[in-house]
């Protein structure tokens, strides 16, 4: 889905992983750079969501609760 309807969908579920983080915002983790935060996270429970750069179109985002490598991948949200 896009990020839009992620944020329609399922944006109350959304947990701040950071404080006024001037780059990546409050809720978005960097991939590969933050996994290990979103690994502490994901053994809590917690759902993870995958975010996906797309040329010339908005970010797609999965809920997959995969940490691992994928293409275009450039973050992660963490969901209740």
């Amino acid at each position: 889905m896009t990020q839009t309807e992620f944020f329609k969908q399922h944006g109350h579920r959304l947990v701040r992983v950071h404080d006024d983080d001037t780059e990546t915002g409050d809720f978005r983790l960097l991939f590969p750079e933050e996994t290990e935060i979103a690994h502490t996270y994901q053994d809590l429970g917690y759902t993870i969501a995958s975010v996906f750069e797309q040329e010339n179109k908005e970010d797609f985002v999965v809920i997959d609760n995969d940490l691992g490598t994928a293409f275009h991948k450039i973050g992660m949200y963490v969901l209740l």
